[in-house]
């Protein structure tokens, strides 16, 4: 069996933990450290036991995550002007921590610029030193409960504005940005209310972890036969941000942030909530949708709009629609024809095999599909991608707190929603609904596919062994929630 591997999370300095149990941990740490330190003055005092506290909670967080799972503390004083931590302190109660035994290096840090050190004939990147926590400090773990473990809303960056070409801008703090602020707030509270998990075996949860861990990162671990890197999967990874490209709040604006947003896609219909099973829905074909409703139009054609086999005599029903769907989206975010190209050159290998038939090139191809949709045609190459992404965040926005207004959990990916079976009729109303708010019309079709959990045998004789993980976290969730009664939730998600 090969060695597994996984990546090492980022140091949270937001982390808090709601519950007097850390208290005691910290407090027996602390005195053990003193006893070190004895005869040295040891300035500020509280400064050392808050980094003390915030890199236990990063520690449990990893240990959590997966028992391996070492944690990136940067060692460099730059990033600790930006937290509320002191440099020195926590410095300092690291390397008191390592010193008796509760934490370990992993892998040492390179400081450096892209580049400028090779090993063999290989460039290394820059990385974060990274530690995980012992044995030793695993025995303290047993008192804390992992839902207890929260982001200090308070200080949580909610509205970002940058991009990856010019990073975070500095951006105006107005109505508009107060009013996101307030209900993105409002979403992340209560989400923090609501056990959002997945339903998996414990080796299928290795799988999507795998499959999560790109090829470059793969690479840079230095992964080899023997090995498998496993990036986490942080079921309390569920509080929300939105990105912006400008200070007019009108570019962008998507959700981001939900551990369920990161899964591979076909383990979505694996999500639960509260214990209880999801569907999914989406709304069909929404950008180009958008842009036929928004001139008033009617659309080339009825159904899918990516699916132009009608057209294509060589084409059956459904042929080359999601490279059809990929490259229309292109055309919308490319300056011209020839960065289209471009783009589907650079993914020739993983997309495009090859130019379908009857087209012969792929510049063809989207002759073809301008042509095809001439009523839009001047939406193309005209950046219009980032000005739809914000539309379609503002009717995510509605839908999820909608939801909240009648308690209902709905999680966004996207253009598409998740909640419980149960409420989905509701939710494609709230959907509907969005849609003649924002872009002024009904008429919007809505994909509905609910999913059975899909397990070989009948989830009523699964073996416990097979879902550990799982029904650990769900009877942990039931003990955090009614710690002195028993729980409403089940401990498996009883089929719609």
């Amino acid at each position: 069996m090969p060695r597994q591997l996984p990546r090492d999370l980022f140091f949270d300095y937001q982390l808090i933990y709601k519950g007097t149990e850390i208290d005691s941990v910290v407090e027996d740490l602390w005195e053990l450290m003193e006893e070190q330190w004895k005869g040295e003055r040891i300035r500020d005092k509280e400064s050392h036991i808050k980094s003390l506290k915030v890199l236990v909670l990063n520690l449990f967080n990893a240990y959590r995550t997966d028992v391996n799972m070492p944690v990136g503390i940067p060692q460099s004083s730059n990033f600790y002007t930006k937290s509320p931590l002191g440099y020195k302190a926590t410095k300092r109660v690291q390397d008191m921590l390592i010193k008796l035994g509760y934490v370990k290096l992993v892998r040492k840090g390179v400081n450096r610029a892209k580049g400028t050190k090779t090993e063999g004939n290989k460039a290394i990147k820059p990385r974060t030193s990274s530690y995980k926590s012992t044995k030793k400090l695993h025995n303290y773990f047993g008192r804390l409960n992992l839902y207890s473990l929260k982001i200090n809303l308070n200080n949580f960056n909610s509205i970002r504005v940058g991009n990856k070409e010019t990073g975070n801008i500095e951006h105006e703090v107005n109505p508009t940005f107060m009013e996101m602020k307030k209900s993105l707030r409002k979403i992340n509270k209560y989400y923090d209310s609501i056990h959002i998990d997945l339903f998996v075996t414990d080796e299928e949860l290795t799988t999507i972890r795998r499959q999560m861990s790109h090829k470059e990162v793969r690479e840079e671990w230095g992964e080899t036969q023997d090995d498998m890197i496993l990036k986490d999967l942080n079921f309390r990874r569920k509080y929300l941000h939105r990105k912006f490209y400008d200070n007019t709040y009108k570019l962008h604006g998507r959700f981001y942030g939900g551990f369920w947003e990161g899964i591979p896609s076909e383990w979505r219909k694996r999500i639960t909530i509260n214990g209880r099973p999801t569907v999914e829905m989406d709304y069909t074909n929404m950008h180009f949708a958008i842009l036929y409703h928004e001139i008033g139009e009617k659309m080339i054609q009825t159904g899918d709009l990516y699916d132009f086999s009608h057209l294509v005599p060589e084409w059956e029903k459904g042929d080359y629609r999601d490279e059809c769907k990929l490259i229309m989206n292109y055309m919308l975010n490319c300056k011209d024809a020839e960065e289209v190209i471009s783009v589907i050159k650079k993914n020739r290998a993983k997309i495009f095999n090859k130019v379908p038939k009857p087209f012969k090139t792929w510049q063809g191809l989207i002759g073809f599909l301008e042509e095809a949709n001439h009523l839009i045609a001047d939406k193309f190459y005209s950046s219009q991608g980032i000005r739809l992404m914000y539309l379609d965040s503002q009717l995510a926005e509605k839908v999820i707190l909608k939801g909240i207004e009648n308690d209902i959990c709905i999680l966004s990916v996207h253009d598409s929603f998740i909640c419980k079976f149960e409420h989905h009729a509701k939710v494609m109303k709230f959907m509907l609904d969005a849609y003649k708010d924002v872009i002024g019309k009904y008429g919007k079709s809505i994909k509905f596919d609910w999913y059975d959990i899909d397990f070989e045998a009948p989830i009523e004789t699964l073996k416990d062994k097979d879902i550990t993980t799982y029904l650990n976290r769900l009877q942990e969730w039931n003990w955090h929630r009614q710690p002195y009664g028993d729980s409403s939730l089940p401990l498996l998600p009883p089929m719609p």
